[in-house]
């Protein structure tokens, strides 16, 4: 697979998505938050370089458009 780190940010229901990635390959870096503030917190500081990033487009503080 070509992503080692993915970065998912979406509501708390993220448990589907780290279940059936798991399924495909249980070797990926999988990273989870549900404040996307946060995360671009951590993006911008680069504690965090993710190969991907899944944003949910329907978040109540900063949805995945602002982000």
């Amino acid at each position: 697979m070509l992503f080692q780190t993915i970065l998912h940010i979406d509501d708390p229901d993220h448990e589907i998505f780290y279940t059936v990635l798991r399924k495909v390959n249980n070797i990926i870096n999988y990273n989870a938050w549900t404040n996307a503030g946060k995360a671009l917190a951590m993006l911008i500081s680069k504690k965090l370089i993710p190969d991907i990033i899944f944003v949910d487009l329907n978040m109540p503080a900063m949805n995945g458009q602002q982000f």
